[in-house]
């Protein structure tokens, strides 16, 4: 393990040592910052450089002609999971005490979450409507675009009805990786958060052999919300992925096919070999009795996953399959795509077209990161979106206007959110207290995550030679810092590299409720003050540390003086930031004879 470890480094070094010695400089000037300390891109995932090594004599067809196509990602998700370690013997489950949240938006139920729980014994998409028909890839390597395109079709059945196009992912995902040729569940993120995708499939149709779509296509939906969910330790330990497809759908999984480890009279599959990834599947139900002896070698027990397949109706079971719990590739790379109305937002703000190609940090769990925008419009910032790489990740987002340290602004944030994100994946955070923007404003998001076990928490797109090479990156873009308080322009560190960082927009500005302060005094500390605070026009208050505090109600947080909101020492119960600023020693006088909470 340690070798391998050394070596991953070592390759890691070498695919991006060749840029690294760029120098990108900015016609403007930059403000003087602090440099960050020991900045780290984390090594890439052993699966991709399976692949590297292999990829010269690889097939896109198996040996029965269908199209295969799974190129693994860079980014290594494995975390405790190791594949070299993973054996396929009958052992009590582990347990996965993760939960997937629904995300604000969501066109599911509110306030539904997913658990970690077994449930029945079976079940199946295909009985309760939650599945579009069987679709045929040929013999092009595109399995990983009707993996992730089935996810999200499914996602929205039985409400909603899509056909969506998997010839426009597949066709311009915008990657170095040849078209027809291969891609992932990363490439397929990187395309639907960008608002690429999804379009309609009577706009661009599958052709076998295409290579060209049209552009300009409008998209059906936006996707703000991909889950990455946990790789399974051992056989039984299925319940977050069971979980997964009862509350959503389909999900999109991975495995080694193998013509010689399929079963075609049982439509039965099982490869208990270490043999690298090559093909994209969805997940679509399971049957914990299918019983072993339906498979040509058995496994050591009964058990199996419910599959669809993306090599039309007539292989499998109607292009269908099952695949044994004791399978030593399946439900180790997973993915659940969600949509939400393209109304949500109406503007984009992004450097990082190909997403989560690495990741990036300080050899701690904590690290902080910013993107600098430009307002296009009169509009209101409503959301942000980045990546969590890790478990229960905690986040504090902070939106400031005209930043003049890097990222930051002498005047304060404008506003503020935070929480925990369960699962890795991609994820829109909506923001409790909108910033109203005019034409012409600069504006930052800056995110801090906590990742307990990560030292590299953050999300980066790079250049990465035949695979994200189209990268690039300018000064004044992205800005890191191990503490948040000095900060670094990331091109300094690693030409051509932005983090994962996006801004979503509302046309129009919310308007401003204008009303006569209000004053409140007190000096209890350590414990939400709700009760002494009067015309509050939020969610109570914490207040910090132990000094007595005067503040004056300044009104609702998007009021457009950015002065108004120094908002200091308070922490929110609801991930919301009161409009109050510190009251001037002129305002706290004429309070001071006729307050008994003041000291």
């Amino acid at each position: 393990m340690k070798i391998r470890a050394m070596l991953s480094v070592l390759l890691t070094l070498v695919l991006v040592a060749g840029y690294s010695s760029a120098f990108i400089t900015s016609a403007s000037p930059l403000p003087v910052m602090v440099k960050t300390e020991n900045p780290c891109i984390a090594p890439f995932s052993s699966a991709y450089y399976t692949w590297l090594n292999t990829r010269s004599g690889t097939s896109c067809e198996n040996q029965e002609g269908h199209g295969l196509g799974l190129i693994p990602a860079p980014v290594d998700l494995s975390g405790i999971t190791d594949s070299e370690t993973w054996t396929n013997s009958a052992g009590s489950p582990a347990v996965v005490g993760y939960t997937i949240q629904r995300s604000a938006g969501s066109t599911q139920p509110a306030g539904a979450v997913v658990t970690a729980t077994a449930g029945s014994d079976s079940y199946d998409l295909r009985k309760i409507g939650k599945l579009t028909p069987v679709k045929n890839q040929g013999q092009d390597g595109n399995c990983w675009a009707f993996a992730s395109i089935g996810s999200l079709e499914s996602s929205l059945l039985p409400g909603e009805s899509y056909d969506f196009s998997e010839n426009n992912q597949k066709n311009l995902h915008g990657f170095g990786v040849p078209i027809n040729l291969g891609g992932n569940d990363f490439m397929a993120t990187a395309y639907m958060v960008r608002w690429s995708g999804p379009v309609s499939e009577a706009a661009d149709p599958y052709s076998y052999g295409n290579t060209v779509s049209p552009s300009g296509i409008p998209v059906e939906k936006h996707v703000q919300e991909v889950f990455f969910i946990p790789a399974r330790r051992e056989p039984l330990d299925n319940d977050l992925i069971k979980s997964a497809v009862r509350q959503y759908g389909a999900v999109y999984s991975t495995l080694r096919y193998e013509s010689s480890s399929y079963t075609a009279r049982t439509a039965a599959y099982y490869y208990s070999g270490s043999g690298g990834f090559n093909h994209a599947i969805n997940i679509v139900g399971w049957d914990d009795g299918y019983a072993a002896d339906n498979f040509a070698t058995p496994p050591p027990g009964d058990g199996a996953f419910i599959a669809r397949n993306s090599w039309g109706s007539t292989w499998g079971d109607a292009g269908y399959f099952y695949i044994s719990y004791y399978d030593t590739r399946i439900g180790r790379d997973n993915a659940m795509f969600t949509a939400q109305p393209k109304n949500s937002y109406s503007r984009i703000y992004q450097y990082d077209p190909l997403g989560w190609v690495a990741n990036f940090g300080f050899g701690t769990d904590t690290a902080y990161y910013a993107n600098v925008f430009t307002s296009a419009g009169s509009e209101q910032l409503k959301a942000v979106g980045f990546y969590t790489s890790a478990t229960n990740t905690e986040y504090e987002v902070k939106v400031f206007m005209n930043p003049d340290n890097g990222p930051i602004s002498s005047a304060g944030y404008s506003s503020v959110q935070n929480g925990t994100i369960s699962l890795p994946g991609y994820h829109t955070i909506r923001l409790d207290n909108p910033v109203n923007l005019k034409k012409g404003d600069r504006f930052s998001v800056a995110v801090k995550v906590v990742s307990s076990g990560w030292t590299t928490p953050v999300a980066i797109e790079l250049p990465i030679n035949g695979y994200s090479s189209e990268a690039t990156a300018l000064a004044g873009q992205s800005y890191i810092s191990s503490n948040g308080a000095g900060w670094s322009d990331l091109t300094l560190s690693q030409p051509n590299t932005n983090v994962c960082l996006k801004a979503y927009t509302v046309s129009g500005s919310a308007p401003v409720t204008e009303f006569k302060p209000t004053f409140t005094v007190w000096k209890k500390s350590g414990s939400y003050a709700a009760s002494l605070l009067k015309n509050i026009t939020a969610s109570s208050v914490a207040v910090k540390g132990s000094t007595p505090l005067g503040y004056l109600n300044s009104g609702v947080v998007n009021k457009t003086n950015p002065s108004n909101r120094s908002f200091v020492g308070q922490v929110s119960t609801r991930n919301t930031i009161q409009s109050f600023v510190p009251a001037p020693e002129s305002v706290l006088s004429k309070f001071r004879t006729n307050s008994q909470n003041y000291s």
